[in-house]
Order: C-alpha cells, then structure tokens, then sequence
C-alpha cells in the first residue's frame, strides 16, 4: 500500500482538485492522509465532503499550525503503507503516477524513484522539467555511494518522489518544523541511507507556483 500524506492549509481554491487526482489514480492499494494543519479557511470542509464518500481518505489534525515539514511528520507517524509519497495540496497528480511509480520501484529493487514535473504558473501555462540538469539518466537503477554525486544535483523537492516507509523510520528521518526549504535535509538524509534510486523519466507530478 502507499500513504499518500497531503498537509491541509488555506488550500480551499484547490484542495478538491487536488484529492480528485489522488482518488482517480489508476493505483488503488492507497490510503490518503489529509493531515489538517489548523487551516482557518473552508479546506477541511471540503475534505470531511470527499471522506464521507470516499473510505480510503483519513483525515488527522495538529493541535497547532506546524508547517509543511511538521504536517509530514504528523502523517509519517500514522502511515501504514509500505510506501510514501508527500503530495501538496495545491497540486495534481497524473492519473497513472502512483502506478508507475510504484512498478519503477519494485521493478529495479530501488530505494527510491523520482520522476519528472509539469510547472504550472499563475496563468496556468504548464513547463514541462526534469529535476536533475545532468545529462544522459534514464530508468536505469543507480547504486550507491558510487553515484552520490548525480544525486545531490537532483530537486531536493519532497513531491515528486517515492520513499520506502521502513527506511524513513528506522533511520528516524524527519522534517525540520517551521522552516522554509523543510525538503532539503529530509531529502539528503534519506539518499545517504539508500543502496539505490531509480530516475523515471515521465513528468507526471504537475506542480503549482
């Protein structure tokens, strides 16, 4: 199963799209944590809406506004899935990535997968981007330490990734609360615990400036 953990705050223009392209993902095996980060606008409205209808969505609140990094962790300590993927809430995800991100994962052994993005700006023109400006890597499995160096010139971004739940709590990598930039160091600290990362080269996450 993968836990899909989405932090909740002042989203409401674009949570529902959001959560459709979640619930829509030709992968199933999910459970989708909405993790309630003491937002003051009508986003958890509309989430109780789509959990009452749809069983796989739970929905956890912080006792206070923690950010990005302390809405992660919220849903890390309830994940039950074998697999996480962070999605934020302005977002959207192609119909197909879980799947294929999912299969890439499984397929090479790998301990991570990144994919490719779509940047969508304020007037709503999309940028297809790869997160990496090295040349030359495709689906293959890179191993490391051997290949560390690729690795440090990728996005640090927390959303366009799959991670194994199992590395994430044994090795007690966590969020840096209430900073700009949270990703980064979750992001390092996670690559220097794999043996592997694979690289899909599929622009499947499309991300909201």
């Amino acid at each position: 199963m993968i836990s899909v953990i989405v932090p909740v705050y002042q989203v409401e223009r674009y949570i529902a799209d959001c959560l459709d392209s979640i619930c829509c993902q030709s992968e199933r095996d999910l459970e989708i944590i909405c993790v309630n980060d003491c937002t003051l606008d009508n986003s958890m409205t509309i989430v109780k809406e789509y959990a009452a209808r749809e069983p796989r969505i739970r929905i956890i609140h912080n006792d206070r506004n923690r950010g990005l990094g302390g809405a992660r962790n919220a849903g890390i300590a309830v994940a039950r899935g074998e697999y996480v993927a962070f999605v934020d809430s302005d977002d959207l995800l192609h119909p197909l990535m879980l799947q294929e991100m999912r299969a890439a994962l499984e397929d090479g052994a790998a301990d991570l997968v990144f994919c490719d993005a779509v940047l969508l700006d304020a007037a709503g023109t999309e940028m297809p981007t790869k997160p990496s400006h090295l040349e030359g890597i495709d689906g293959t499995v890179f191993f490391l330490p051997a290949n560390l160096e690729r690795f440090v010139d990728f996005w640090p971004s927390a959303w366009n990734k799959l991670y194994r739940t199992d590395i994430i709590r044994k090795n007690n990598i966590e969020y840096i609360e209430n900073i700009l930039y949270e990703d980064h160091v979750f992001y390092y600290e996670y690559i220097l615990k794999c043996r592997s990362i694979r690289y899909l080269p599929r622009a499947l996450y499309l991300y909201r400036h």
